[in-house]
């Protein structure tokens, strides 16, 4: 095992010996201490990912001085391995390894150059070649590939700019793209080196034709076009080009081409069909391990659908309003009915302080009561008051809501715009008079009736689905869709007997 021996070079104790073997420092806690051990160790470990190095490979004792050294054969949290370290005639070259030896490589002046792995990149970027080769780190060989690594990772980080990156390392291309900002004079110089760029086959020596350059090209001159006409048609002077990406809709065709197991070639029926499905469940719900973009939360879309600060204007005309059966409060007699209602009003009072009126004391005073009722107490957990009591006048008007909604649910559960109904009827034959807070009151109102009628209505669905279910008894005769719902159990429970 790697874990079991020295990874320095020509250290005695490769083969094993009774010298203590200490861990990497973790690259997720203190990257820079971890950099430090790997460029100072040198050799193949450059090649490896930072987790299999932290993991699987140990550093003797005898690499350190004596000024790291600790009781018990420890060693300091700021040590770094200098002593007995092999020097640069004892390092392994780099040499390209390929598995298609007709694939095309990117001209550079000696075919033997490295083929580093991306965690290599990103160190190459913070370390001049002169400290690469002084150290013995890489041979000189390495240095057109150093150059070409760094060229591409700062083409990427120009157009990866996000306001979460924009200190990330003081890297001043992950900053905005403004009219003063170094992208312009950075892409410019960029395109024209794109443009003398050439693949060429390393077996037969002929140039060979590949999208990649002239797709950078497009795609840079394309950022600088548009960031032309942003500036003066809207005059939008900042941009974070990291949210000019093909992600979210990457993921979204993805997701079209899975729907139905195997979707890849679906005609326009069946892209609007899917489309629908995908828009009603989940947009963003398929996701493949692995894939080469980043999870999409659809935020964006979201942002533009969930629109809770808005006011929408929708108005129901009726020809006549209804006659609605309103029961007095006091004449409600069952206390498990009452201990219900006191227990959704202090629901609602909850959300409502939450959302609508906050610390208004005068709100307070109207809503809430200072005395729990029986019900209240005896749903109270942990010797704590967790809900919130409802006023006499809250309850009242909660009382009245409930009625409302249950009559005209019983008689016009399919119509359309039903809530709209509900809430014209609410507005035309009740006063909501026990609030008094100017600030508040009309805030308070359209909360609660939105809320109550949201409540009301699913609990009534979630009713007759219970029928259905037989889950429930049908306690109203003069209910036609509880007794609908009835009726098709039986109707269902027949036909699976047979």
């Amino acid at each position: 095992m790697s874990n079991t021996k020295c990874c320095v070079a020509d250290c005695e104790n490769n083969s094993g010996s009774s010298e203590t073997l200490h861990k990497f420092p973790n690259p997720k806690k203190n990257k820079a201490l971890f950099n430090s051990w790997v460029y100072s160790v040198g050799g193949n470990i450059l090649g490896l990912e930072n987790d299999h190095i932290f993991k699987y490979r140990r550093v003797c004792h005898k690499h350190f001085e004596d000024k790291y050294l600790c009781r018990n054969n420890r060693i300091s949290s700021i040590a770094i391995p200098t002593l007995h370290m092999p020097g640069p005639t004892s390092l392994p070259k780099f040499t390209l390894i390929e598995k298609n030896r007709q694939s095309a490589d990117p001209v550079s002046k000696d075919p033997s150059t490295s083929a580093a792995t991306q965690p290599v990149s990103g160190k190459l970027e913070h370390m001049t070649m002169k400290e690469n080769i002084d150290k013995g780190i890489l041979p000189h060989q390495c240095k057109d590939t150093a150059d070409i690594l760094i060229f591409f990772h700062k083409v990427f980080d120009s157009i990866n700019g996000s306001f979460e990156k924009r200190q990330k390392h003081g890297k001043p291309l992950l900053g905005a793209a403004t009219p003063r900002s170094l992208h312009h004079q950075f892409w410019f110089e960029s395109i024209q080196r794109l443009k003398n760029m050439k693949f060429v086959n390393r077996t037969t020596g002929q140039v060979e034709y590949v999208p990649t350059l002239n797709n950078w090209v497009w795609t840079l001159e394309g950022i600088q076009l548009l960031l032309k006409n942003i500036k003066e048609k809207y005059d939008v002077t900042s941009v974070w080009l990291r949210h000019l990406n093909q992600d979210p809709i990457e993921n979204f065709f993805g997701a079209i081409r899975s729907h139905g197991c195997r979707n890849t070639n679906p005609t326009p029926e069946r892209f609007e069909s899917a489309f629908t499905t995908l828009l009603v469940n989940n947009l963003s719900s398929v996701h493949a391990p692995g894939a080469n973009c980043e999870k999409d939360s659809c935020q964006v879309l979201k942002e533009l659908i969930i629109t809770s600060d808005c006011k929408a204007s929708s108005t129901c005309e009726i020809d006549s309003i209804p006659d609605v059966t309103i029961t007095p409060l006091e004449n409600k007699n069952d206390p498990r009915e009452i201990g219900s209602l006191e227990y959704v009003s202090g629901y609602f009072v909850k959300n409502t302080k939450k959302n609508v009126f906050k610390g208004c004391g005068k709100c307070k005073n109207e809503l809430i009561s200072n005395n729990q009722s029986e019900y209240i107490r005896y749903r109270e957990y942990a010797g704590k008051q967790w809900l919130c009591s409802p006023s006499d006048s809250l309850l009242r008007c909660i009382s009245s809501l409930q009625d409302i909604n249950n009559t005209i649910l019983r008689k016009n559960l399919e119509k359309n715009n039903l809530k709209e109904l509900i809430k014209t009827i609410i507005f035309s034959t009740t006063e909501f008079e026990f609030l008094n807070c100017e600030i508040h009151k009309e805030k308070i109102v359209d909360y609660l009736v939105n809320l109550s009628c949201r409540f009301f209505i699913y609990n009534y669905c979630k009713d007759i689905n219970k029928i259905i279910c037989n889950r429930r008894e049908c306690d109203d005769d003069e209910d036609q869709f509880k007794i609908k719902a009835k009726k098709y159990f039986h109707k269902c429970f027949k036909r699976k007997n047979k």
